[in-house]
């Protein structure tokens, strides 16, 4: 994969993962960010968003067997194609919005399962807070979501956890990045720096 594939998110993940040294006294140490989350906080945490998107994910109505052949069908004819206006019509179909929302929903409530499972390590942990912190900031998945309820598929109201208010797609999306970026400052950038509390 070409380095220009990989999302800027997780090339700065990787450039701390490859480039790290042990912390004295750097900026990551020098109070710039809020205090690591303890592992109390983690959980509480972790359970608390496992509702709320287990809540939006029971409301989206799943796509049927035919739906899913209807839509990698046409995924194939446009890829095939390589046609911008049959790419454009596919991503106005509220079946391609449901795979987007499901697809996403679902990686975020598997990850928030393990999280809540206290056995796991905290390597594991980090690794899955990263996958929900890379879902949170991505907008294709908030377009999907505002798309589905424009269409009254879900109500709208169900979003109204993310940021208060449900209907605007340019402050939800700001929100949950914030979330994304908190989950980076207060988890995963502390384990990377050594400095997460719990045992390993």
């Amino acid at each position: 994969m070409h380095l220009s594939n990989i999302p800027a998110k997780w090339l700065f993940i990787l450039c701390m993962l490859f480039t790290f040294q042990p912390s004295n006294g750097s900026e990551y140490t020098s109070g710039k960010h809020n205090p690591p989350l303890t592992p109390e906080k983690r959980l509480n945490l972790a359970t608390n968003m496992y509702n709320d998107f287990n809540k939006l994910r029971r409301a989206v109505p799943t796509l049927s067997p035919s739906q899913k052949s209807w839509l990698s069908s046409e995924t194939k004819a446009a890829e095939e194609e390589k046609s911008a206006a049959r790419y454009r019509s596919l991503w106005e179909t509220s079946e391609y919005d449901l795979n987007i929302v499901n697809s996403n929903l679902d990686l975020i409530i598997y990850a928030l399962s393990k999280i809540k499972k206290t056995t796991i390590t905290k390597k594991e942990e980090v690794l899955h807070w990263s996958v929900i912190s890379n879902i949170l900031s991505n907008r294709d998945f908030f377009q999907s979501l505002h798309s589905l309820a424009d269409k009254g598929l879900i109500n709208d109201d169900l979003l109204e956890f993310i940021n208060g208010t449900p209907d605007d797609l340019q402050l939800n999306v700001a929100n949950s990045i914030a979330k994304s970026q908190s989950i980076l400052s207060e988890i995963v950038i502390p384990y990377l720096d050594g400095r997460l509390p719990g045992d390993e």
